[in-house]
């Protein structure tokens, strides 16, 4: 959990700002009142993501608290009560990230936003296209300060390599001129991959005829910035086409994931799971088939209540997604049945990645609050089968799972055609 310093002088609006990042980002909040207070707070307290200054401290002369807290690289944001040249000054001397006039009516909400960005950037991945490699330095520098994850190519040729082999590439920032492939071209073969709903492009041009930004829209970039940006516009531009992306991506998840357990849902695995079943059958590739089916669910419902059959079904779900192989596909198929397909996965590997699993739940337990502690195990059946269809291969690994069931639960039953398990 991300762990966020404020120090202010003023008791309401540190409360304000503190309550607003816990209820709405979840974050850890270290709350510091004077400069004296952050020393201390900060010599206790190790890993802070960023911090929220205040400048009108009383105990602390001018840029005397933003000195101090850059001493443990904590990037920084600072809060003042003016937006003069004197503070605008400040912040291109200090290196710091953004200040928010604290007076204003729409303070707290933008410091959630800055603090959030900040945040999320951290797993964000974007790729800058320049042939001027100081010019890709600079940006990128510009980029990082915003905890942003930067690749740089130099060529059309090389971005497409890139973006081939880093499928969390969410942003590319495209040079419009540059030998063999420029901007537009290299646009229009990103485009053939990536659709505006899962890769932005921003193009970059010294160039600010209105036709070569038409052309840049035409082509498939989502937006357009000239070379001699403030950087405040190229940030702001950046923040505006990931948050765009997010939306989309918020939209696909409600669509195709499980709320409770945020699991793709029955839907979305089949529509995925008959392409990959295809092409494993075409191409002969091993290919497994697996059903979870959480052991007397019925009975912790009726015992402990439905909340804490969902605490269940949450953790199996989090094991499910933390404990095995990145490329399996995982779903909720209902209730407390999930189904697992393994895409190139051996019978033998299979089994191992769900005996790991099956452990790691025997061993374990739910911790629903101090007072209750919830054991519980699951039943699997596996098929490696092919059939005739996805359909198929669940009807099998589903005979297997009631073997599992019947031969007493806690156990994984492979699927074998001659004895029908």
């Amino acid at each position: 959990m991300a762990k966020i310093l404020i120090v202010e002088d003023s008791q309401t609006i540190l409360a304000r700002l503190s309550d607003a990042i816990i209820k709405t980002l979840k974050y850890d909040v270290i709350q510091a009142s004077s400069f004296e207070d952050a020393k201390n707070r900060l010599n206790k307290y190790k890993d802070i993501d960023m911090a929220l200054l205040d400048l009108g401290l009383p105990d602390a002369k001018d840029e005397e608290i933003v000195d101090f807290v850059q001493k443990f690289n904590i990037p920084i944001v600072v809060l003042t009560g003016s937006d003069n040249d004197k503070t605008k000054e400040l912040i291109s001397k200090k290196d710091i990230l953004a200040y928010i006039i604290k007076d204003r009516s729409y303070a707290v909400e933008y410091a959630i936003n800055i603090v959030k960005r900040f945040i999320k950037n951290k797993k964000t991945h974007i790729l800058i296209v320049d042939d001027s490699k100081t010019f890709g330095a600079q940006l990128a520098n510009l980029c990082q300060k915003y905890n942003l994850l930067v690749s740089i190519a130099t060529s059309g040729k090389e971005a497409l390599e890139i973006l081939s082999k880093n499928i969390d590439i969410k942003l590319v920032f495209v040079d419009f001129i540059m030998p063999n492939m420029n901007g537009l071209e290299l646009t229009t073969e990103i485009r053939k991959t990536h659709s505006k709903d899962d890769l932005a492009i921003i193009a970059l041009s010294g160039n600010n005829e209105k036709e070569v930004v038409t052309q840049f829209l035409k082509y498939g970039a989502n937006d357009f910035i000239s070379k001699d940006f403030a950087n405040e516009e190229l940030i702001a531009r950046l923040n505006n086409s990931l948050e765009i992306l997010e939306l989309f991506e918020t939209s696909r998840d409600l669509a195709n994931k499980d709320f409770l357990t945020d699991l793709f849902n029955r839907r979305y695995f089949f529509n995925t799971c008959n392409i990959l079943y295809e092409k494993a059958k075409k191409e002969k590739q091993n290919i497994c088939v697996a059903l979870i089916d959480i052991d007397n669910f019925k009975v912790i419902n009726d015992t402990h209540g439905h909340e804490v059959g969902d605490f269940v079904l949450k953790h199996l779900s989090k094991l499910l997604k933390t404990k095995l192989n990145d490329n399996i596909m995982v779903s909720r198929f209902g209730g407390e049945e999930f189904c697992l397909f393994f895409d190139n996965f051996s019978e033998i590997d299979s089994l191992k990645e769900l005996e790991q699993l099956r452990i790691a739940v025997n061993n374990g337990f739910v911790t629903v609050n101090e007072d209750t502690k919830i054991k519980y195990t699951f039943s699997c059946g596996i098929s490696s089968n092919v059939g005739d269809s996805l359909d198929s291969m669940i009807n099998y690994a589903d005979i297997s799972l009631y073997q599992a069931k019947t031969n007493g639960k806690n156990q994984i039953q492979i699927y074998k055609e001659d004895k029908k398990c």
